[in-house]
């Protein structure tokens, strides 16, 4: 139930009734109760097991800040593109077919990389590569040619996007008992959904009062915020593997 209404606050906090600030506080705190009570709980809902290798740990929360970035991306992006150049809903659309196609390309090429590179390595260059098309929406003005703000970005995000997915998963799996790995892997889909969830709320609350421009700008600094603390973990993952 706390967990439930973690979630609700949240959501509300976006768009909803009453003080909004107040509504993402209280998400926030509900959700930090039910973190407290799993761990101290006789019988959790999440086996303790899963979070005891530090690797795993800083997995999660890889893809719970990376969720929170790409969901604000997603959110806001084709707003500023309708409000700012625009676009009409359908165009908007093609405009992310870019990235789409980068995105499978990109993934393509994943299995390759990773047995020349191992995971923690493909995963900190996928980071890196999306964290400049983030910081590239940032170019994003009024008198912004769209192919050098929005275009060129894009095809970094979905390029960097198509070599983090598969990473994070086996990375997040790797070393687990068969009797629990289904659970680890389902965290993967949980850090997506409350990531992308938090990461919305807390933007939206933050800066959905200021004009398009000036709104969208800070929200990107917000998502290039959540990527770099991703690839600061991720920084920490290839560190911790060398030295072993």
């Amino acid at each position: 139930m706390t967990s439930f209404l973690s979630i609700v606050a949240l959501i509300n906090g976006i768009n909803g009734y009453g003080d909004k600030v107040l509504s993402l506080c209280l998400g926030l705190g509900l959700g930090a109760a039910f973190l407290r009570h799993e761990m101290v709980a006789t019988a959790p809902l999440i086996p303790r097991q899963i979070f005891k290798l530090a690797q795993r740990r800083q997995t999660y929360l890889i893809r719970f800040f990376y969720s929170a970035a790409i969901t604000g991306f997603w959110f806001f992006t084709p707003r500023v593109l309708q409000s700012l150049y625009g676009l009409s809903p359908i165009l908007v659309g093609i405009s992310f077919l870019s990235m789409t196609l980068v995105n499978f390309i990109s993934a393509k090429q994943v299995d390759r990389l990773a047995h020349r590179w191992g995971n923690r390595r493909l995963l900190l260059v996928g980071l890196g590569i999306a964290l400049l098309g983030f910081a590239g929406l940032l170019g994003i003005h009024t008198a912004g040619n769209f192919w050098l703000t929005v275009a060129v970005p894009m095809i970094l995000i979905g390029y960097g996007q198509g070599l983090v997915l598969s990473p994070v998963t086996t990375l997040a799996i790797d070393g687990l008992d068969s009797a629990v790995a289904g659970i680890g892997s389902s965290l993967i889909n949980v850090m997506l959904q409350i990531g992308g969830v938090t990461g919305l709320a807390v933007l939206a609350t933050l800066f959905g009062q200021e004009t398009p421009v000036t709104a969208y700008h800070l929200e990107v600094w917000g998502i290039v915020g959540f990527v770099g603390l991703s690839l600061l973990l991720a920084v920490k993952l290839v560190w911790n593997d060398r030295k072993k």
